[in-house]
Parts: structure tokens; C-alpha cells; sequence
């Protein structure tokens, strides 16, 4: 059985980069590897770019278009008492006993 062909966008510059790719490389058939910092050279092109699967790992970037027309998951990894982007900032002014 053949994976699904994915597009990885990465925040540029994480720690976790690395870890997301390999992760998205073993699951799927990883075609292209975008981090935010590129975006004006990638955004334009990003509909025409192979990939059924979009995966957006802690990027800051607001994907536009037909893009938006395939599966896709925004991962921004975070408990449920703080759902969005950077929220551990957030626990520590709450001083969260855990997060």
C-alpha cells in the first residue's frame, strides 16, 4: 500500500525540526520540506507544490488558496487548558503546576 505524499512547513529556526521531518518521513511519502522564513519564495508556488497531506509544524504562517482544499494538520503541541501557538509562555505567567 502506497503512503499518502505529504508537504512538511516547519517554524524556522525549532529545535524540533529535525524530529518533525524524520517523523513525517517514516509515516508518509514526504515530498517537500517548507520553513516559514522562505515563505515569500514558497507561498506563491504552494498550490502547485505535491503533497495530499499538508502538515504545519509551529509555523506562523496562514496558508491561502487551494491549498487549503487537501487533508491537513496545524500542529502547535499544547494541553487543552492552553490550545494555540508558543502557550507555554502562557502557563508559566499562570504558574501552571504542569503543562
Amino acid at each position: 500500500m502506497s503512503r499518502p505524499t505529504a508537504l512538511l512547513i516547519v517554524r524556522s529556526g525549532c529545535r524540533l525540526n529535525e524530529d518533525a521531518t524524520a517523523a513525517a518521513r517514516d509515516a508518509l511519502d514526504l515530498r517537500h520540506v517548507l520553513e516559514s522564513a522562505d515563505h515569500d519564495s514558497w507561498a506563491p508556488r504552494l498550490d502547485d507544490l505535491d503533497g495530499r497531506v499538508v502538515l504545519n509544524f509551529l509555523s506562523d504562517r496562514i496558508l491561502k488558496g487551494a491549498v487549503l482544499e487537501r487533508d491537513a494538520v496545524n500542529f502547535h503541541p499544547a494541553p487543552p487548558e492552553y490550545p494555540g501557538r508558543c502557550t507555554a509562555s502562557y502557563a508559566l505567567f499562570d504558574s501552571a503546576a504542569t503543562f
